[in-house]
C-alpha cells in the first residue's frame, strides 16, 4: 500500500511539473489605422515558439503563420492557392532578419502587478531613443519568451526583455513618445496557461519550401 501511495505521489509530481508548460495569449492591437484589424496568437513554451497573426482590412483578410525553427523564421499563409499550385512556406535565415530598433533598451522593473485576462502581469518600463514602453509581463510563464527575439526583431517588448534577461511572456504594451502620444499598444484578450503539443510547431504537411518548388526539386 505504502508503494502505491508512493508511486501516486510521484505521478501527481509529475503531472503537476508538466501541466501549463506553455502560454496561448491572443492580442488585439489598436492600430490606430481605421479599416485595419490585427489580432495575433502567440503559442510560445520554453524551447518553442509560433506566431499567428490575423489582418483584415476593406480588401484582405490573411492568416500568417511565422515559427523559428533551427535558426531560420518558416513564414506561410492558410489561404487558398490557384488551381493547380502548390501551397508553399519560406525558410528566412535570422541573419536575414532586418531589426527596426536602435540600439538597447534601458529597463526598469517596477514591481507594480495587474491582472489581464486571468494572467498576473508585472509592469516593466523600456526606454529607448525617444520612445518609452510600458511592457505588463506575465509571472506565470516562466520561460523566457526573449530566447525569440531574434526572429521577431520588429517587436519591442520582446527586445526590451531580452536586454534585461526577465523572463515572462508581454501580455500587454503602449509605446508612446516623447511627447506622451501613443505609438503602437496592444492588449491581451485571452491568456491560457497549457501543455501545447510539439505538432503545434511545425508547418502543415501540405506545404513545401518555396526555394525547392522554385528549383524542382
Amino acid at each position: 500500500m505504502k508503494k502505491i501511495l508512493v508511486s501516486l505521489a510521484l505521478l501527481t509530481g509529475a503531472a503537476t511539473l508538466f501541466a501549463g508548460n506553455g502560454i496561448v495569449v491572443t492580442q488585439k492591437y489598436n492600430s490606430g489605422n481605421q479599416g485595419r484589424n490585427i489580432t495575433v496568437t502567440w503559442y510560445v513554451t520554453p524551447t518553442q515558439c509560433k506566431l499567428k497573426m490575423q489582418y483584415s482590412d476593406k480588401d484582405v483578410n490573411t492568416n500568417t503563420y511565422f515559427i523559428p525553427s533551427g535558426g531560420q523564421l518558416l513564414t506561410y499563409n492558410d489561404g487558398p492557392v490557384p488551381s493547380g499550385a502548390t501551397k508553399a512556406y519560406f525558410a528566412v535565415p535570422v541573419g536575414n532578419i532586418k531589426a527596426n530598433q536602435v540600439g538597447n533598451y534601458t529597463v526598469e522593473r517596477t514591481g507594480e502587478v495587474k491582472t489581464i485576462a486571468g494572467a498576473k502581469c508585472e509592469k516593466v518600463i523600456a526606454r529607448s531613443g525617444f520612445n518609452v514602453t510600458e511592457i505588463w509581463v506575465s509571472q506565470d510563464f516562466k520561460g523566457e519568451a526573449y530566447r525569440f527575439a531574434p526572429y521577431f526583431q520588429s517587436n519591442a517588448e520582446l527586445k526590451a526583455l531580452s536586454d534585461a534577461g526577465i523572463p515572462g511572456f508581454p501580455i500587454a504594451s503602449v509605446t508612446k513618445d516623447a511627447g506622451g502620444n501613443v505609438i503602437s499598444s496592444y492588449e491581451a484578450v485571452s491568456v491560457s496557461n497549457t501543455d501545447i503539443s510539439d505538432a503545434e510547431f511545425t508547418v502543415p504537411a501540405e506545404y513545401k519550401n518555396a526555394a525547392e518548388i522554385k528549383t524542382g526539386k
